[in-house]
Formats: structure tokens, C-alpha cells, sequence
């Protein structure tokens, strides 16, 4: 199984990820360690990807784009339906492919484990299309999105948090992304609006790959009990009746 962590900046999906994944382990299951997994995506995964020359990338990229040939011209028109195609936008619009050839990688490279990502597919759409304008091409990317989780299985899990909660924890971390406590006042201006497109990105998930919508303004415990039920739950549904 592959979980994926959806939620804004602020819902704790790193710190969740890394908490249900040694419960999972303490309760018997065998999950993929988060350091294991931070270090596939930078020695065989999509890290690794992002930093090969742009040649090695196409080629490697080939099978999938053979299987829906249209991927790569979707994410081009919504980078230009959002702002003009800069060569820092393409930068951004091509980690939604990595991360897609990845996830269809990680059952054979973890097989018979479970597997939870604290930056998914929606992630990775969010923040290409993070800028001043209004939302384009949602009919598109609900097509991107049936199509990803159909053909990855990823199944999703939502971390829903206010915004007042989010502001908190987002700008009360010392870390080096967008979102901490050195964070101008400029961009925090803007995290509201930016937490909306998110939320408006995670509704276009397949019902089908949500597995559940947790309660993040909760203390990390009790998000983590949530979690780890939905996965008990989830795992055991997939097992063979005897």
C-alpha cells in the first residue's frame, strides 16, 4: 500500500508521516522507514531524476509519457493558462512527472511494505500553480488527477486544519522552505489564498483514492491514532479472507 499525505503547510504531514511509520512498525507492519525513503527519492527516485541532464530525463521519462501521451502537453498548458512558461516554471511543472514515474516505481523497489508520502502528486501540483492569479483548468486537472491515482494506486489520505491552526505551525518552524519563521511578510500575506488553492486541489482527489479526512488541528498524537486505524483498517481489507 502507498499512502499519500494530503494537506496545506501547517497540517503536519512531515511530522505525521514519520510518527505512524515507526507505530506501524511497533505494531508489527512492515513500513518504509522515512529515512529509507527520503534516501531512495535522492539516490534512485525522482531527486535523482530532477538532477539528470535534460536528455537522460526525456529518455527516462519515455514510458510513461508513451502511456499517456498527452501528460506532458496538460502541465504545459496549465503552467501557461497560469503565468507565462518561464524556464524556472518548467523547472517546477516537470516534478509532477518525476514524481509520477517514481510512485510507479515504488511497489517494485518496496514490495510487500508500506509506503507513506509526506509530498505527494497534489503537492507537487500546488505548488506549480502557486502564484498571484485565480485558479485555471480545474476540469484538467481533475482528468490529470483520476488519471495519476488510476494508474499509481496511490491512495490518499487528508489532513484538514484551520487556517488559524496552519498560520500557527507554519511560521512557528525553523526550517529553509517558504513556510517558517523568517518568512517575509509579503508571503505571509499571501498564505491564505495559497492554503484555498489547496484545499480547492484537494477536493478534485478521485472519491475512490481518498481513504479518510482526518481532524489535523488535533494534537500529533491523536492524528496519529486516527491515522494509524484508517491504515489497520485499510491493510485488512486487502488481505485474503482465510
Amino acid at each position: 500500500m502507498i499512502v499519500e499525505l494530503v494537506g496545506p503547510p501547517g497540517s503536519g504531514k512531515t511530522a505525521v508521516a514519520q510518527a505512524i511509520i515507526e507505530r506501524l512498525r511497533a505494531a508489527g507492519i512492515d513500513a518504509v522507514g522515512f529515512d529509507e525513503l527520503e534516501d531512495y527519492r535522492t539516490r534512485l527516485g525522482d531527486r535523482r531524476l530532477n538532477r539528470m541532464n535534460a536528455v537522460q530525463r526525456w529518455l527516462k521519462l519515455a514510458p510513461l509519457r508513451r502511456r499517456f501521451p498527452g501528460l506532458t502537453a496538460k502541465l504545459l498548458r496549465l503552467v501557461w493558462d497560469h503565468r507565462a512558461l518561464t524556464r524556472k516554471r518548467w523547472r517546477k511543472a516537470r516534478r509532477p512527472l518525476t514524481h509520477w514515474w517514481m510512485a510507479r516505481g515504488l511497489g517494485s523497489a518496496f514490495p510487500d511494505r508500506v509506503i507513506v508520502l509526506d509530498d505527494g502528486f497534489v503537492q507537487k501540483i500546488w505548488s506549480l500553480l502557486m502564484g498571484p492569479g485565480a485558479l485555471h483548468g480545474i476540469p484538467l486537472i481533475r482528468a490529470m488527477f483520476g488519471t495519476y491515482y488510476a494508474d499509481t494506486r496511490v491512495q490518499c489520505i487528508r489532513l484538514d486544519v484551520s487556517d488559524t491552526t496552519a498560520f500557527d505551525r507554519a511560521f512557528d518552524r525553523e526550517t529553509s522552505g517558504r513556510f517558517h519563521r523568517g518568512t517575509s511578510g509579503k508571503l505571509r500575506q499571501q498564505t491564505a489564498r495559497w492554503i484555498s488553492l489547496h484545499r480547492t486541489l484537494s477536493d478534485l482527489v478521485p472519491a475512490e483514492h481518498l481513504l479518510a479526512v482526518i481532524d489535523a488541528n488535533q494534537p500529533l498524537a491523536d492524528v496519529v491514532s486516527d491515522l494509524a486505524m484508517t491504515l489497520r483498517s485499510a491493510l485488512e481489507g486487502q488481505r485474503p479472507s482465510a
